[in-house]
């Protein structure tokens, strides 16, 4: 994908997407319940690809289902791409940048979403300090 980068990610190129989800049954789309988006600066090197899995899983107590965890990396504006679709009504799970960290059974998958935040709200990554801090 050939997107410009926002300029607040000028010094960041790869960014780490991890993502939980639940499926209840085995073949319904799984829900998402937790992602991140961590940039990483320029000169750091990407992670390596996640085991040859691609995903672990943990069964839940009383036959409710599974969660899964993934993680990914995408070019940075690809993740914020990502992010930002997630709140349409045909989500899908990311497809990572690299050609051999893709898996094709876990990528651009349909994944149902709940309504999402920012924390905080991007791209104020910062913490607000009252004026009595500063006098």
């Amino acid at each position: 994908m050939d997107i410009q980068k926002p300029s607040f990610t000028q010094p960041f190129d790869w960014a780490v997407i991890r993502l939980v989800s639940i499926q209840h049954k085995k073949d319904d789309p799984g829900r998402l319940v937790f992602a991140t988006v961590t940039l990483l600066t320029s000169g750091r090197p990407p992670p390596d690809k996640m085991h040859s899995k691609g995903l672990d899983s943990k069964p839940i107590k009383g036959k409710q289902g599974r969660l899964f965890f993934r993680r990914l990396l995408l070019r940075v504006p690809d993740a914020i791409e990502w992010y930002r679709s997630l709140d349409d009504d045909s989500s899908r799970t990311p497809i990572p940048s690299l050609a051999e960290h893709q898996i094709d059974r876990l990528d651009g998958i349909d994944i149902d979403t709940p309504g999402l935040f920012d924390d905080p709200l991007w791209p104020n990554l910062g913490l607000p300090l009252s004026g009595e801090v500063l006098s």
